[in-house]
């Protein structure tokens, strides 16, 4: 089994992925933001001069997370490496998924990935530190797309109830 092809990313794509990639992070840190703020709202509430102090460095706490968070959200899908946007030719065997374009090239055995994620616009392949590889799905034909997925199921990376919940993307989208 071989699945060859060539693609592109541009920026859209990137940014979409890095939505894609933190669905819940908005969530988390809305979550950790209002508790921090209703720490600092009770320590208000007592009266007492070290609560208030409490309940100041709370506030500026949560407002130095949410800053920060926005910071790096707004610079991950800002600046993306030149390496990111230039052509890739791909070569996904039963072994390996090798990637070749003009400054990098790259082979990374199936044994290093830990799990798969299926999205709207690609298959994200994790490792155990939480990196991913993306494989785009507008490139792939119907059929390179069934092999892939029946790859990743057989190596137990992807759950077959997953795969089946996902559309295809209509190309350029």
């Amino acid at each position: 089994m071989t699945i060859e092809f060539e693609y592109t990313r541009d920026a859209d794509y990137l940014r979409r992925l890095v939505r894609e990639r933190n669905p819940g992070l908005a969530w988390t840190l809305g979550f950790f933001v209002a508790a921090l703020l209703g720490v600092a709202v009770l320590c208000f509430l007592t009266g007492d001069g070290r609560a208030v102090v409490a309940g100041l460095l709370s506030c500026c706490l949560a407002v130095l997370m949410l800053q920060q968070n926005l910071d790096a959200r707004r610079r991950a899908v800002r600046d993306f490496p030149a390496y990111l946007l230039e052509p890739t030719h791909c070569v996904i065997t039963a072994e390996a998924v090798a990637t070749t374009s003009t400054s990098v090239a790259t082979r990374r055995a199936w044994t290093t990935f830990t799990k798969a994620h299926e999205t709207a616009i690609a298959y994200l392949l994790l490792n155990s530190l939480g990196q991913h590889f993306d494989v785009p799905r507008a490139v792939l034909t119907a059929e390179q797309e069934g092999e892939l997925r029946r790859l990743l199921i057989d190596r137990q990376l992807l759950r077959r109830s997953n795969s089946a919940s996902q559309t295809r993307p209509v190309n350029g989208s």
